[in-house]
């Protein structure tokens, strides 16, 4: 098992980069958010971060225990998973997707993603791509809205930016965990346009791109809203921190 965590942002409206840190180093609860990421990861043979802005101080406070790719450009989160493509362009294994701002998500979580892309396996019905999605109530969160057919499946995510007004009603969300089939992974990143409101690569496009290609796409799904947080802002920086004493608080 390999897990892709994306490291590499500045934080420009969290103030990251006027303070001089990397966005995954801002203090949550007394850490860096990027320590509470790979501790939930740690059953996980081998983690490799993506890292760009002030890389420095996360080579120096994470150590050598994981594998490291550059971003030099920010140029989407689909372009940074493929700047860690040397790591999984062989592997005929689970390669799980995360973000160095979500601390929030659990051991539990990433596990049950992993199972679902095993179980599909095991049924020989192989899932090309695992999604994780969520109920959302709160539709001012400004995550990707997956699309459905009349059947259920999966059609596509749309980035709120490119959502119209009927798409931005849905509340299932993507909010940043996809797992994928190292080889296949490695094929559809060559697949990637920008064409978008963003002009940016996405990950959010790969399932969509893969469909295309006939391969099968499985959603597994969460309950637990709190997990779904990320730190985008000094005001979801507040929220996260406020849920993480929480959590210390009830353990």
């Amino acid at each position: 098992m390999k897990a892709v965590v994306l490291a590499a942002g500045k934080g420009r409206r969290i103030g990251s980069e006027k303070e001089g840190v990397p966005k995954a180093m801002r203090i949550v609860n007394g850490r860096p958010m990027i320590e509470y990421v790979v501790k939930e990861l740690s059953f996980v043979e081998e983690i490799i971060l993506v890292v760009g802005y002030k890389k420095e101080q996360i080579y120096e406070h994470l150590g050598d225990k994981y594998s490291y790719a550059v971003q030099e450009e920010q140029l989407g989160t689909g372009h940074a998973v493929k700047c860690a493509s040397e790591f999984f362009a062989d592997y005929d294994g689970p390669v799980l997707i995360t973000f160095g701002d979500m601390p929030l998500l659990t051991t539990k979580t990433y596990k049950k993603v992993f199972k679902a892309y095993n179980d599909s396996i095991k049924k020989n019905n192989p899932a090309a791509c695992v999604m994780l999605s969520v109920m959302l109530k709160d539709q001012s969160l400004p995550y990707g809205r997956v699309i459905r057919d009349r059947k259920r499946s999966f059609v596509e995510i749309v980035e709120e930016p490119d959502c119209n007004e009927e798409q931005k009603k849905i509340k299932e969300v993507f909010f940043g965990v996809m797992l994928f089939n190292g080889k296949k992974l490695n094929w559809i990143l060559n697949r990637m346009t920008n064409n978008n409101a963003q002009n940016e690569y996405y990950l959010t496009d790969l399932p969509a791109l893969l469909k295309e290609e006939g391969e099968r796409i499985k959603i597994c799904s969460i309950n637990d809203l709190e997990e779904v947080y990320g730190v985008n802002t000094v005001e979801d920086l507040k929220r996260v921190e406020d849920i993480m004493k929480a959590r210390g608080a009830n353990d």
